[in-house]
C-alpha cells in the first residue's frame, strides 16, 4: 500500500508559486536476488513529512525543494537469513534523518499515460543530513552480542537525470527514446540503492524500469541506461512498442565511472521486449514480454491501473 496527502497553497498575482506540506507513507514487499536467484523477501517500510517548494517558469517548466524528515525500516524474512548466516540474528535495520531534495522537472507531453508526442525531463539532487542508523538483533541470551547497534551516518547524496523523448514518425507512430541516469554516494542506507528491472507503469521509489529483469533483480548505487522504441497506434486506445534497453550498472562511483568510459563487458546488460497496453477508464492495461540477450530468460511484465 502507498499514501501520500498534500496540502498546496498558490501565490502571486499569476499563481505560479506554490508552497506544500505533505506526508508519503509505503509498505513494500520486495524480492532479494544472490546469483540470479530470488532467495526470499524483505519487507520496506517508510514515512516522509514537510515542506515542498514550486516555481513555475512557464507552461511545461518549474523547479522546486523540498525539506523533509524521513523514517524508514527494513526488515529480512528467514529465507534470507538462512542463505545468508551473517544475518541470522538481525532482526530489522531503521534509517531516519531530515533530507533536502532539489528538482526541475519539464513536461511537454501530448498526454500524461499515453504520450505520441513532446518530452520530459526530471532532474533531482538529494542530500541526507546526519542520518541515524540502528540495527536490532534478535539474539539468544547465551551469546555474548550486543541486541542494538547504533551510528549517525556521514552526509549522503543522490543525484538523478532522466530524459525521454516522443517523435511522431507519422499519425498513428513515434520513435521514443530515453537516456537516464543515477549517481550516488558509496556510502549510504541500504534502501537509498537504485532498483532496477521492471516496467514503467508500475514503479516505485528509487525503481528503474529495465526489460529483460523482473522487478528489483539488480541492486546498485549507480546506473546509466538508455532505451529506443518504436510505438504505434493500430486501433483507437490500443499502443503497440517494441523496444531495446542498455544498462551500465556499479556499486562504487569510481568503478561505475571507469566502467562506462570503457565501455566494458562487466556490469553491462542488454535487453530487448514488445507489448501492448490499452487505455481504459480505470487507467492503463499493460503487457509486455522481454528478455536480457546475453542469457535468455523471458520475462512477463503486466500491470492495471494507475499510478503515483
Amino acid at each position: 500500500p502507498q499514501f501520500r496527502a498534500y496540502y498546496d497553497i498558490h501565490l502571486g498575482k499569476k499563481r505560479n508559486f506554490i508552497g506544500s506540506l505533505f506526508t508519503t507513507v509505503e509498505r513494500e514487499e520486495l524480492p532479494f536476488y544472490s546469483n540470479n536467484v530470488d532467495i526470499g523477501n524483505y519487507h520496506h517500510s517508510f514515512f516522509t513529512g514537510g515542506l515542498g517548494f514550486r516555481q513555475s517558469l512557464g507552461i511545461n517548466n518549474h523547479i522546486g525543494a523540498d525539506f523533509y524528515y524521513r523514517y524508514g525500516t527494513l526488515k529480512l524474512s528467514q529465507n534470507i537469513k538462512e542463505v545468508e548466516p551473517g544475518l541470522e540474528y538481525l532482526d530489522n535495520f531503521i534509517f531516519r534523518g531530515p533530507e533536502l531534495a532539489l528538482i526541475y522537472q519539464h513536461n511537454s507531453y501530448d498526454s500524461y499515460l499515453y504520450p505520441t508526442r513532446g518530452s520530459h525531463v526530471k532532474l533531482k539532487y538529494k542530500q541526507a543530513f546526519k542520518t541515524g542508523y540502528i540495527a536490532n538483533f534478535s539474539v539468544p541470551d547465551s551469546i555474548e552480542f550486543e541486541d542494538q547497534f547504533k551510528e549517525v551516518m556521514d552526509p549522503y547524496w543522490h543525484l538523478t537525470a532522466d530524459l525521454e523523448n516522443y517523435l511522431p514518425l507519422g499519425n498513428k507512430v513515434s520513435l521514443n527514446s530515453g537516456i537516464a541516469a543515477g549517481l550516488s554516494s558509496d556510502e549510504k542506507p541500504f534502501p537509498d540503492n537504485y532498483y532496477i528491472g521492471g516496467h514503467g507503469y508500475n514503479l516505485r521509489a528509487n525503481q528503474v524500469a529495465f526489460i529483460g529483469f523482473h522487478n528489483h533483480e539488480l541492486l546498485h548505487g549507480n546506473y546509466l541506461k538508455g532505451k529506443l522504441a518504436l510505438q504505434l497506434e493500430p486501433f483507437p486506445n490500443l499502443y503497440a512498442s517494441v523496444l531495446a534497453n542498455l544498462i551500465f550498472v556499479a556499486d562504487e562511483l569510481d568503478a561505475f565511472m571507469e566502467n562506462v568510459l570503457s565501455f566494458g563487458d562487466e556490469d553491462r546488460y542488454f535487453g530487448m521486449g514488445a507489448g501492448i497496453t490499452y487505455k481504459t477508464p480505470v487507467g492503463p492495461i499493460s503487457i509486455f514480454y522481454g528478455s536480457r540477450t546475453d542469457v535468455w530468460n523471458p520475462i512477463w511484465y503486466t500491470s492495471i491501473g494507475f499510478t503515483f
